[in-house]
């Protein structure tokens, strides 16, 4: 079964066969800059960021071994590296950097003092390399695989490792003075444990998943540190591994890289208030795609997303979703170049991503 809309924490069920179809759409690939592996990176695990013309992320691997920080023109698709890890400033970047006031701000999931991670800023203009925070000891957390997010003067993101119990943190890191504070320690089965991803913020609340179990979407007040756990998933029919959310129109949307009808994911949102989930679509045709892994974003009325796989080579797909009508789309099917795991990035009319899976990785647009 699929759902029909996502409204109201429902779910209007119809046949696959009565899938409401999309406007029918033609976009054309464009491979930007492919990876060589080298000392210009290679694994681009996370998504872009645009800024001053420049498209900005990062390698897990390549340069020193430790990963960099890069900038690909969009226009011209020349590469070039902004920051090589080395280690004891960090190593293993998995998520990408985020913009404000000038700086470049990220995460490294190993490497610094005590090679637990760090949280580091760049300049934009000058390329100028700081790490503002090291993960130093268990309860300070561990291993930020999630990047950071901005808000009120604050970073805030998570570890999947450390915390007072050793199953992952939430922590905030005041820019200001540099304080890093855990916001929360998860604890067991019941709290959620070892969050991949990072949060978003929405009114004084944090929003983020975890992936222990089939995982789970939590809710965190910031001023009182009380967490709740909205919806726990069950795997068969409402998904498993749940990426990062997005907040829309009242809903936290999602995908979950497995579960679902045909065990190849879904798309999903939950109701922030009472934890209502909703099955917005549901992965069961290989050509449509298989394994959302990355986070969706929204552009204009309609949700876009990738699948690491499916498609007509197993390459995976770009896609839209329409969740007041439930129509699903695939924009483009990879081939030769392939595995989007990334969120997209919206810019002057066309969508940039990253591929991991293209030897060493690629950048790549699709343009209309």
């Amino acid at each position: 079964m699929r759902a029909l809309g996502c409204v109201a924490g429902t779910v209007v069920a119809v046949t696959l066969l009565a899938a409401t179809p999309m406007r029918a759409a033609t976009y054309t690939y464009a491979q930007l800059y492919t990876f060589t592996g080298g000392a210009d990176g290679y694994a681009p695990f996370a998504g872009l960021t645009y800024q001053g013309g420049l498209l900005y992320g990062t390698t897990a691997f390549g340069g020193n071994g430790g990963g960099v920080v890069y900038a690909v023109n969009p226009v011209t698709g020349a590469e070039t590296v902004i920051h090589t890890f080395t280690g004891t400033d960090g190593a293993q970047p998995y998520a990408g950097v985020i913009y404000y006031d000038g700086n470049l701000y990220g995460t490294a999931v190993y490497g610094g003092t005590a090679d637990l991670g760090v949280v580091y800023k760049i300049k934009a203009k000058t390329n100028e390399y700081k790490v503002i925070h090291h993960f130093e000891k268990n309860a300070d957390g561990a291993e930020p695989y999630g990047g950071v997010i901005y808000e009120n003067g604050m970073l805030y993101g998570t570890t999947q490792q450390g915390g007072a119990h050793g199953l992952g943190t939430v922590f905030a890191i005041d820019l200001a003075t540099r304080a890093e504070t855990v916001l929360h320690s998860f604890a067991e089965d019941g709290d959620g444990q070892s969050p991949n991803a990072g949060v978003i913020y929405q009114d004084g609340f944090l929003y983020g998943t975890t992936n222990n179990a089939n995982g789970a979407v939590y809710a965190l007040d910031i001023a009182t540190g009380t967490e709740t756990i909205l919806h726990q998933f069950a795997g068969t029919p409402d998904g498993l591994n749940p990426s990062a959310l997005i907040y829309q129109g009242g809903k936290l949307y999602g995908t979950t890289y497995r579960g679902g009808t045909a065990n190849d994911g879904t798309i999903f949102s939950i109701d922030p208030v009472s934890g209502a989930e909703t099955i917005c679509h549901d992965f069961v045709r290989k050509e449509e795609g298989q394994f959302p892994q990355g986070s969706l974003i929204v552009h204009g009325d309609e949700f876009y997303g990738t699948t690491a796989f499916g498609g007509h080579t197993n390459g995976g797909t770009a896609f839209r979703f329409n969740a007041a009508t439930g129509a699903y789309e695939a924009l483009y099917r990879f081939t030769d170049a392939k595995t989007p795991i990334a969120p997209l990035l919206f810019h002057a009319g066309s969508f940039y991503g990253t591929l991991v899976n293209n030897i060493y990785g690629a950048v790549f647009r699709l343009a209309p």
